[in-house]
């Protein structure tokens, strides 16, 4: 790619300008036409590298609950089973098995212990509020005997997966202050017509010079009314982007992995902090712990091989004043998907 396309690459997984025409302002802030900007987005989707245009909304503001949840199955067999049984539900969006390769030294301190009954079965459930623990209920008796670990945020240091042609920007969702974040209280219900939005825009949207006609046509929306409430949404943390999402598989990302610490309470808001800052992380968390697995910050990390993983977590312990950690390699992807939200009142 040239130096333009790889600025342009970048600008598009950060958010479209919600105006009129938004290629064109892209293709400005570049140095590209309009009509440029069109023929690379269509290539993006062409060679596969591109998975979806489209809206990224932060769940808690649509009504949702969402957490990661982890389970230990005993051998490959049943484990595929569980990924099978629990991989149509529509809140599952990601579910991996992580563990430790083998193109990775086992003897390394970083690698889960193999007499233990690590989690290795491991998923993202989102559900509305009033649904979610029926949902988790249906989960658990879904994988019994296996035990199910629902693990919820108790602070978000950073959610924001944008690759550039090398690694990820630097960009980062700051939380000044040190304490826990409170649960968020209910929010409005939307409605009817702002569920249509919702629904419209969070699928594959069609690469377009006027991007917002279309859809705003199919809602019986003018394009100033449906950016208008665009706008209101970005402003108040219900929108977070319209954005392109790529594969990192195809940009060259061939290996992720979550690391996780033990973070005393004394320090786990710094380095928090710390590891958000680093481009290498796309999402940084302060989870519960639980019995066996005394871990509470994590952070997601991706590079092109094994090897540059494991020297990323190390980096990222030293950055994050952090010495007790463990990393579990994404070994094996069951689904990864974008949200469908309300799809229960369709």
């Amino acid at each position: 790619m040239t130096t333009a396309e790889k600025q342009l690459l970048f600008l598009l997984q950060k958010g479209l300008p919600l105006v009129p025409r938004p290629f064109a302002e892209l293709g400005a802030a570049v140095g590209l036409t309009e009509e440029q900007v069109l023929a690379f987005v269509r290539g993006l989707f062409r060679d596969g590298v591109a998975r979806r245009l489209g809206a990224v909304f932060d769940s808690r503001y649509l009504g949702y609950r969402s957490a990661l949840c982890a389970a230990y199955i005993p051998d490959h067999t049943a484990l595929e089973a569980a990924a099978r049984a629990i991989a149509p539900l529509t809140g599952v969006t990601h579910c991996y098995e992580r563990g430790w390769p083998q193109d990775l030294p086992a003897t390394h301190p970083a690698a889960p212990p193999p007499d233990e009954q690590w989690p290795n079965l491991w998923f993202t459930l989102a559900e509305l509020t009033d649904r979610f623990e029926a949902q988790v209920g249906q989960i658990r008796r879904a994988l019994a005997p296996a035990v199910l670990r629902v693990l919820p945020a108790k602070t978000r240091f950073k959610i924001e997966v944008v690759f550039d042609t090398a690694r990820f920007s630097a960009h980062v969702e700051k939380f000044p202050d040190a304490a826990v974040r409170p649960e968020l209280p209910p929010p409005p219900p939307l409605d009817a017509r702002q569920r249509q939005i919702v629904q419209r825009l969070e699928g594959q949207l069609e690469p377009a010079a006027d991007f917002f006609a279309a859809p705003a046509s199919a809602l019986g929306l003018s394009t100033a009314s449906l950016l208008e409430q665009l706008r209101v949404w970005q402003g108040g943390g219900v929108l977070r982007r319209i954005a392109i999402i790529l594969r990192h598989r195809e940009v060259g990302l061939r290996a992720n992995a979550m690391c996780v610490w033990h973070a005393t309470s004394e320090v786990v808001a710094t380095a928090g902090r710390r590891l958000a800052e680093q481009p290498s992380v796309t999402h940084c968390y302060e989870r519960i712990a639980f019995d066996g697995f005394p871990y509470n910050l994590y952070a997601m990390t991706h590079a092109r091989q094994w090897p540059d993983v494991l020297a990323e977590f190390e980096r990222l312990s030293a950055v994050g004043g952090l010495t007790r950690g463990r990393l579990l390699c994404s070994l094996r992807e069951f689904k990864k998907t974008s949200m469908k939200y309300f799809a229960e009142s369709t």
